[in-house]
């Protein structure tokens, strides 16, 4: 028996282990990245384009008042009021619920496109590579 023989069957059954391993990765970034899409507002891996709570306006009323540079200021003298309107605070919830569904379902299809792509190509190398190390053992038999 040579050392190929010997380490081709090796080396066949490492790459579909890899494949293998590829596969349920790409699986999980699939699952997590339609949950996302399903659930923009709520999906945790994108809070940072918004720092405050969009799940209703009541919400984000209360973190926009209580965010306010009036309650913010450590010095009374320069403390100024700041409120907003309703109308001024719908509008800019809506603007910033936008902006997050916009840039989570982008990023959700952008990891929905790549773990598709890892998918395929882990089953071509699994597949390739099964049939390879098959003909192989078979040679030596």
């Amino acid at each position: 028996m040579t050392t190929f023989s010997k380490v081709a069957p090796i080396y066949g059954y490492l790459v579909c282990l890899t494949a293998i391993i590829a596969s349920f990765i790409a699986l999980n970034m699939l699952v997590n990245a339609l949950f996302n899409w399903q659930d923009p507002l709520h999906a945790s891996d994108y809070t940072v384009y918004s720092p405050r709570d969009l799940s209703s306006f009541e919400a984000y009323k209360l973190d926009a008042n209580s965010a306010s540079p009036a309650s913010a200021a450590s010095d009374t003298k320069i403390a100024t009021t700041y409120t907003l309107t309703d109308e001024q605070l719908k509008t800019a919830y809506a603007a910033a619920k936008d902006n997050k569904i916009t840039a989570v379902r982008f990023n959700a299809k952008r990891n929905i496109t790549n773990a598709v792509i890892i998918l395929i190509f882990s089953a071509v190398l699994f597949g390739s590579h099964w049939r390879w190390v098959n003909k192989q053992r078979d040679a030596v038999a």
